[in-house]
């Protein structure tokens, strides 16, 4: 978690970043969100909690939960033995998981079922299937997540870890939040 400089960014994203749209933009804050990809699902799961104040809600698509906890030597191998509950990730978001219902992001979280195509869809997206569904059950029975409230899981059937598959996801995390 920390040899990718994720708190620099984290800081970077909200301090400076986000300020300088609010700033520059009509935005309102508490319609704030931050979502991404892979990776950057993951990123903007940690950023979200680590700003818990700053956004309203929160989207991982195809996230990348594994990462530090799967071997990375082997990318994208999964790790049964390891576990979530016990990783980097939970002890450094705790604090913005821990915080009362009204007062922390609604988190959404979505990944494709398709398993052809090739090592992305093979072997990438479903690890992150896999560690998303280990995800929101560990929100909702140890911080109380409830699911269509303030969680909000979406499996695609016919969709993979690509970006037209995100960008339907993305559509559907706006229409939700946002009622558009």
């Amino acid at each position: 978690m920390g040899g990718g400089g994720v708190y620099s960014y984290a800081a970077w994203t909200c301090l400076h970043l986000k300020k300088w749209v609010d700033e520059n933009y009509r935005t309102r804050k508490e319609d704030g969100a931050i979502i991404g990809s892979s990776l950057g699902g993951l990123a903007s799961f940690l950023i979200g909690l680590f700003y818990p104040n700053e956004f309203r809600c929160i989207g991982s698509l195809s996230p990348a939960y594994g990462a530090g906890i799967d071997n990375q030597k082997f990318y994208g191998s999964y790790e049964p033995d390891s576990r979530i509950k016990d990783s980097l990730l939970i002890e450094v978001t705790r604090n913005g998981l821990q915080k009362p219902f009204n007062e922390r992001p609604k988190i959404w979280m979505s990944w494709g079922l398709r398993r052809n195509g090739g090592y992305h869809n093979e072997v990438l997206e479903d690890q992150c299937a896999r560690r998303g569904r280990e995800m929101a059950e560990l929100l909702k029975d140890d911080f109380g997540f409830r699911q269509g409230q303030d969680l909000y899981i979406y499996e695609d059937a016919i969709g993979g870890h690509e970006e037209i598959a995100w960008a339907y996801h993305f559509r559907l995390f706006v229409e939700q939040f946002y009622r558009l």
